[in-house]
């Protein structure tokens, strides 16, 4: 409940720090500065690779890439600034990083699947149509009826499920 609540707070922190207006997809971060910024960070763990003023964050890399982690920090200062929340503890510093990368995650996912071509989205629709109707199966199709007759044992109130005459219980008057 806590995290969901906090969530939700990142998610509007994060339109307060990119604009209201701006498309959250939007990848602003090439891949040569994020590979810059890796190189930097490795050094110095706690380098910023954007401002508050700046704030981007890189949607090409995982959401635990070095980008993102450190743009993580960058929201962290803008929450102390702002005055949003205490997070001067370490572990509300933690818990809203993890949100924020949680959002990172979400919003590449997202940022992915837009990324790919109708045609791919088509083609993975059709291979996961076929492959539900291929190895689908209901239960009563592959139970023996020895099996049935041991299930309907343990659960008595299954049987018309299977065919058996005394189900539903409670409408068997009605019926």
């Amino acid at each position: 409940m806590l995290n969901d609540i906090l969530q939700e707070y990142v998610r509007n922190w994060l339109k307060m720090l990119i604009g209201e207006f701006t498309d959250p997809l939007e990848n602003k971060v090439s891949q040569a500065e994020a590979k810059a910024f890796e190189q930097e960070f490795a050094t110095d763990p706690l380098k910023r690779p954007c401002t508050i003023d700046d704030f981007r964050y890189f949607l090409d890399g995982g959401p635990r890439s070095a980008w993102n982690i450190g743009a993580s920090y960058v929201l962290l200062d803008f929450i102390e600034q702002k005055r949003l929340i205490d997070v001067s503890t370490s572990i509300a510093r933690g818990a809203v990083r993890e949100a924020f990368l949680a959002r990172i995650k979400t919003l590449r996912g997202e940022y992915l699947k837009l990324a790919k071509s109708a045609e791919t989205q088509a083609l993975k629709n059709q291979y996961n149509r076929k492959y539900q109707r291929k190895y689908s199966v209901t239960l009563f199709s592959t139970l023996s009826s020895l099996e049935i007759d041991d299930f309907l044992e343990a659960f008595p109130s299954a049987k018309g499920y299977f065919g058996k005459p005394d189900w539903p219980p409670a409408l068997s008057g009605l019926l």
